[in-house]
């Protein structure tokens, strides 16, 4: 059988690995991806120079979020703290 050579992730999936790698465990959390544009020049090799847009990723930041989006999800529901239960607590 061959071995995995990728994997991918949705938005969802990569926050709540982010808030498992940082233990989160309330709130609801969200993805911001800040982008790093640039603009030049280039040749299309057929005499035509052209004005063109090139966008890279600078960083993907773990945020705090207001309400659940296709790019945040609830920390308790994904990453659940650990409870402690009295056994000798009544109620």
């Amino acid at each position: 059988m061959a071995e995995t050579q990728r994997y991918e992730f949705g938005a969802q999936e990569l926050v709540t690995a982010m808030i498992k790698q940082k233990k989160i465990h309330e709130g609801i959390w969200g993805l911001e991806i800040k982008f790093n544009w640039n603009a030049m020049s280039f040749n299309y090799g057929n005499g035509v120079v052209q004005p063109t847009s090139l966008c890279g990723i600078q960083s993907y930041t773990l945020a705090r979020a207001e309400q659940i989006t296709p790019l945040s999800v609830d920390a308790a529901v994904v990453n659940p703290g650990t409870r402690i239960i009295d056994p000798f607590a009544r109620g």
